[in-house]
């Protein structure tokens, strides 16, 4: 798995770079408007946000090297097999989003030992978005390691616009007198006092590490029968 993992890196240098950039220049952002006072936490979190959908739309860049028929086979035939080669991708990118996640809560641990602002801490709505990427990523990954990373980045995109399509619905159709009446932070507060959104919260994380763990195994089937549409 060590090789396996390394190789991934070695695929994944490039985006790599891109991403902990990205994650740079957005750390900065989120420092100084906090210092400076002007911190909006839900602009805060379309910033972590796009560090999640960064992860998401690059992600093909550590499968495509490995979708022609040849390298397939050798995967196959390798010791550690299919098990081993689709596992390692998952355990790449979950540590991806763990180390964008880790960075995002430490960003706002700084702003808060800086300022005392208690806005500055995304917290559970951090972990919403982690728990969202990891679910876009359990139904998109299998597409990807069958068709190829082309209907696997329109899957991707296909889950997301679901998801803003089902928070458009919730705006308008649901109810969002907390968001009208309180800031924020305020707003969020008040709304995991309801126990019913509160349990689905805390369910969140577990739901969606189980279906990413089911789409690995899912993926390892997916591999071994071959990707008709590879070039």
């Amino acid at each position: 798995m060590a090789g396996l993992m390394y190789k991934n890196l070695l695929l994944y240098r490039m985006e790599l770079i891109v991403v902990g950039a990205l994650q740079l220049l957005i750390s900065a952002t989120v420092l100084l408007t906090g210092i400076m006072g002007s911190i909006s936490p839900g602009g805060t979190l379309v910033l972590y946000c796009c560090m999640f959908l960064t992860i998401g739309f690059t992600e093909s860049g550590l499968f495509a090297p490995d979708e022609k028929q040849s390298a397939r086979n050798f995967l196959i035939s390798a010791p550690t097999g299919a098990v081993g080669h689709i596992e390692s991708k998952y355990c790449f990118l979950l540590l991806l989003d763990l180390g964008v996640m880790i960075l995002c809560f430490l960003t706002d641990t700084v702003v808060f030992a800086l300022t005392g602002d208690e806005n500055a801490m995304t917290g559970v709505m951090l972990v919403l978005l982690f728990s969202m990427s990891l679910l876009v990523d359990a139904l998109s990954l299998p597409f990807i390691v069958y068709f190829g990373t082309g209907s696997g980045l329109a899957v991707k995109g296909f889950a997301l616009g679901a998801i803003l399509l089902l928070v458009l619905a919730y705006a308008l159709f649901g109810d969002i007198s907390y968001f009208l009446s309180y800031d924020f932070m305020t707003a969020v507060e008040k709304l995991l006092e309801d126990g019913s959104v509160l349990l689905m919260l805390g369910l969140l994380p577990y739901i969606a590490g189980l279906l990413y763990w089911l789409s690995a195994k899912l993926s390892v089937v997916l591999f071994k029968k071959g990707a008709v549409n590879y070039d």
